[in-house]
């Protein structure tokens, strides 16, 4: 297991290495589930088992202080020894302050998740796709014409068009996060240049009353669909939000986020086996 740490200490320049080995020393000797023997020889710390598992990148002077750089590098995994000795860094009166790097433990979790995470994004962009591909039937690249969502663009200014779509074997739904989707069966407001361009389509009044009545996703069972997934979507939109912004899970209330995921995940991939279970029975 390797994490990277960043302080900024008062120790002594020379004492860095030995400091930060004591701390922990300190960390494992107060763990209840890490079982290691170290000599108690703090004039041969060198001997010690651990020694190597401290290496000092950098010590850098500013003002009184240093900015230090260091890594922790364990010969197997550890659970939680990186918080635990991060939080026995940061009750040190020499250490103002203390930011964790590259753990490795954080990483592979996090790739769990972000698999997951693609994996069921996939499953359900397939059934949206198919939900608004009935309901609009050939025009398969404006399926978001009547919904109130916004697709995020290529780049500034340039939206993906039919032909980026068709390039890359995608959809309007692959440009869409999470808080996109809950909001699938919210129809826009009809402005001046929609209304003008459904009078061009319309054959007569009643054919323009009912382009203008019947716009969005009609059929009971995708309403229903749209509608029960909404509450799914957010939990597992605000843990996507970590793992790809590299930040924390919250470790608070019982690893809350992680247990609202879950829990989200498992209803979420529930309504879309139920879902393609109905269309077959159809």
């Amino acid at each position: 297991m390797k994490v990277d740490f960043q302080i900024i200490h008062s120790f002594k320049s020379r004492e860095l290495k030995e400091r930060l080995l004591f701390l922990l020393k300190e960390t494992i000797d107060e763990s209840t589930t890490i079982q290691i023997n170290i000599e108690e020889r703090p004039k041969e710390i060198k001997d010690w088992s651990i020694f190597s598992w401290i290496e000092i990148k950098y010590n850098y002077p500013s003002s009184n202080k240093y900015i230090a750089g260091f890594s922790l590098n364990t010969e197997g995994d550890f659970e939680d020894l990186a918080d635990n000795y991060g939080q026995k860094l940061q009750s040190n009166s020499d250490i103002d302050l203390v930011i964790k790097y590259n753990d490795e433990v954080m990483a592979i979790k996090y790739q769990e998740y972000a698999k997951e995470i693609f994996d069921l994004e996939m499953e359900l962009r397939d059934v949206i796709s198919f939900i608004f591909l009935d309901t609009y039937k050939e025009d398969c690249y404006n399926l978001l014409k009547d919904v109130n969502v916004t697709t995020r663009p290529l780049s500034k200014n340039v939206e993906p068009d039919e032909n980026h779509y068709k390039s890359h074997f995608e959809n309007e739904f692959f440009f869409l996060n999470f808080s996109g989707y809950r909001k699938l069966n919210e129809l826009k407001d009809l402005k001046d240049p929609d209304l003008i361009g459904i009078i061009l389509d319309s054959n007569d009044y009643e054919d323009l009353e009912k382009r203008i009545l019947e716009r969005g996703i009609r059929k009971e069972r995708y309403k229903d669909f749209l509608a029960e997934i909404k509450q799914d979507l957010k939990p597992i939109e605000d843990l996507r939000n970590c793992i790809a912004h590299n930040r924390s899970i919250e470790r608070n209330d019982n690893y809350k986020m992680i247990v609202d995921y879950e829990n989200a995940r498992d209803r979420l991939k529930q309504s879309i086996y139920d879902f393609w279970v109905n269309i077959k029975n159809d």
